[in-house]
């Protein structure tokens, strides 16, 4: 189990524009990249140089959550402000540069061979089918957790995020169930 919620900035887009910005500045094919997927997001300049790469998340129809270190974020709302684009956005620092508070979203990574065991155990019901880099909700301590489905280290596992405020009621469940399954 890993706390991330404090590793990376968050940029939130929204908007009727927000996929063409994004597809504008990526080399990434968005034809089949709808709710509940993610991707990795490659930025490039208009020669084709590489600005950098963040985890993309589209969460809803026209909203997404770029996941990254600052230079892809900061390319991506330079684009957006002076850009002809109909896209709202809100950044989320990372913890280390934060003006303030909490970060939106607590992101916790579970990964590893009993993690599917911790997960069904903490869940009381069978993990869905879910493709890598698709979205899945689970129901977690009473709250609605969404899980990215990633395979770190050959692992099957999740990272798992939601709002803040929940974070704690889901981490200390998590590491409930996961005393049965020897999880660190």
């Amino acid at each position: 189990l890993l706390d991330q919620s404090h590793h990376m900035t968050d940029l939130f887009l929204e908007g009727p524009d927000a996929m063409k910005l994004l597809s504008d500045l990526g080399v990434n094919s968005f034809g089949n990249f709808g709710v509940n997927k993610a991707k990795q997001f490659v930025a490039v300049n208009d020669d084709g140089f590489l600005i950098g790469d963040a985890v993309l998340f589209h969460l809803e129809d026209g909203v997404f959550d770029l996941v990254g270190h600052p230079m892809v974020i900061d390319w991506v709302l330079f684009h957006s402000e002076r850009g002809d684009y109909d896209v709202r956005t809100e950044r989320d620092d990372n913890s280390a540069v934060r003006a303030s508070g909490p970060p939106k979203y607590y992101r916790y990574e579970i990964q590893g061979p009993t993690a599917v065991a911790v997960l069904e155990e903490v869940t009381g019901a069978p993990l869905p089918e879910t493709k890598f880099f698709n979205m899945a909700d689970f129901t977690l301590a009473g709250h609605t957790v969404r899980g990215l489905r990633h395979g770190m280290a050959g692992q099957p596992g999740f990272e798992l995020f939601g709002p803040w405020e929940e974070g704690d009621a889901v981490f200390d469940a998590l590491l409930g169930a996961g005393e049965n399954h020897g999880m660190v």
